[in-house]
């Protein structure tokens, strides 16, 4: 039986949603806040290439593996009690992680905040389905949530830069505990019970499915820069088939763990694509401009977080300009202006040179954010809009899901790209060591500390060559990005041409 929501004054409903973007910054942040600690990782936990996309990502990749089962767990047992034993858990792991010695030991952490993660951020969203009952407000409730999530995106890299520089890399951990427990306390005085469709056992084995599938594709996507190897082709024809096996069980499962009647409606789909998109393009290149601003422009990591902001601050601008696109527009005409303009972003991050200053990238930044940001809550938006209110869960776990896997997939292909670029950019070096070139070619960082233990004209002959290697690679990466997108734009235009209009009394969400 559905639970269904119950009348709350206005100062309520806003109320509760103030009190559900609290633990949404927590796990937000912490999606983003070591990109900036690498260089220390490296040189502390002695992580390699992969060991550090690995700490980055682990955490995302199994936070969208785990969403699907985390939204509709808690459609279940109740997205109160849901987000209360998920802030529990991130609070107590938060601890774990900062005792972290090595950085297999630093992974697993993460991936256990992953874990407690997707029984927070689908909650977050679901609620706010069922409080906010006019589409109109529900409307500008899921913007606001989706700025805070961008401005919590933004803050990470600064608040991660500003405690590696001054405390080391563990304060990233010590200060999300007090955080958790902060949550734990306005969610359980604020927040009110709710529950969706629980008809029917909740399947464990689909669980295991969609984790393991989504954790074998990307983990086959990060290792496939060393070369398609038994295990790395292994480990992606195991992650396809489980994903196939999980989509089959559920559509045999008289009450599936994901109900994929959702995406019988066209803009359910592309929008739940969109957001995965959005993301991808944002978090990926975010990733490698981290490490040129510390590696190459000598940015400290503070420094280096505040020069990501401009990315995630525009969301904040988007976040007015799409729905204003929306409610005139519609959902089609502003996927493909907000996608068209994250590709004059995109470009102007690839033509700037290599000498350039911090503006032209800081310029090409913030109208990547802007761009993507449109689009992102414009498919947000959608996705709750279209979907009913005992199928919250689902569909919040449906956008969290395309939301973090777009930011796994984004770091862990973007990744492989640049790494292929970045060693085919590599030449053999006349009075260098083989077994320096070797390990100058595994990173940029790996070359940034080969070089300075080389010294003399080696040395700097070795680092001017890794950082134009890496450049290179990093003009490849928004090209890349700008072709997807561009294809991305036609394919939503398309699509869109013939779906079908909603309208309420309130406000329409068409697709002209």
């Amino acid at each position: 039986m559905t639970t269904h929501p119950q009348p709350y004054s206005s100062a309520r409903r806003w109320l509760i949603l103030g009190v559900l973007c609290l633990p949404l910054l927590v796990t937000v942040i912490a999606a983003t806040v070591l990109n900036v600690a690498l260089p220390e990782l490296t040189e502390r936990l002695g992580s390699s290439a992969v060991q550090s996309l690995w700490i980055v990502d682990s955490y995302s990749l199994v936070l969208a593996g785990l969403l699907v089962a985390g939204g509709t767990l808690a459609d279940r047992v109740g997205r109160k009690r849901a987000l209360l034993i998920g802030c529990a858990l991130f609070g107590a792991v938060s601890v774990a992680a900062a005792f972290a010695g090595s950085a297999p030991e630093l992974i697993a952490a993460r991936v256990a905040l992953g874990a407690s993660a997707a029984l927070i951020m689908p909650s977050t969203l679901s609620v706010l389905r069922n409080v906010f009952t006019d589409q109109r407000e529900l409307g500008r409730a899921v913007a606001v949530w989706t700025a805070v999530g961008a401005a919590g995106a933004a803050a990470g890299p600064v608040a991660g830069g500003l405690l590696v520089e001054h405390f080391g890399w563990q304060a990233a951990f010590w200060s999300a505990a007090p955080a958790a427990a902060l949550c734990l306390l306005f969610v359980a005085m604020f927040v009110p019970e709710s529950r969706g469709y629980r008809e029917g056992k909740w399947d464990v084995l689909s669980a295991l499915l969609s984790l393991g599938g989504i954790v074998g594709v990307v983990y086959a996507v990060k290792e496939a820069k060393e070369g398609m190897s038994a295990v790395t082709f292994a480990a992606l024809a195991a992650g396809v088939v489980l994903l196939v096996v999980f989509v089959r069980r559920q559509r045999r499962l008289p009450h599936p763990l994901l109900d994929l009647t959702l995406f019988a409606d066209r803009r359910f789909t592309v929008g739940a694509v969109c957001v995965l998109l959005g993301m991808f393009v944002q978090f990926g290149p975010m990733y490698f401009l981290s490490q040129r601003f510390q590696l190459i422009q000598g940015y400290g990591p503070m420094a280096a977080g505040a020069a990501l902001a401009p990315m995630m601050l525009a969301v904040l601008l988007a976040t007015p300009v799409s729905t204003r696109l929306m409610a005139r527009f519609g959902l089609r005409s502003t996927l493909v202006a907000g996608f068209g303009t994250a590709i004059a972003g995109l470009l102007v991050l690839a033509a700037a040179p290599a000498s350039a200053g911090y503006w032209p990238l800081g310029l090409g930044l913030a109208v990547l954010g802007l761009g993507a940001g449109i689009a992102v809550i414009a498919a947000t938006t959608t996705l709750m809009q279209v979907a009913p209110p005992e199928r919250a869960g689902g569909a919040a776990a449906v956008q969290e899901t395309g939301y973090e896997l777009g930011a796994a997939l984004g770091v862990a292909i973007l990744g492989s790209l640049m790494n292929l670029a970045y060693q085919a950019g590599m030449p053999d070096l006349t009075g260098v060591p083989t077994a320096v070139q070797h390990a100058a070619r595994d990173s940029l960082a790996a070359a940034t500390h080969a070089a300075d233990s080389l010294g003399g004209t080696p040395g700097a002959d070795l680092l001017s060559h890794a950082h134009h290697a890496f450049l290179d690679g990093l003009t490849v990466i928004h090209l890349a990005c700008a072709g997807l997108l561009a294809l991305a734009a036609i394919a939503a235009h398309a699509l869109l041409r013939t779906s079908p209009e909603t309208k309420s009394t309130d406000t329409p969400v068409s697709t002209h």
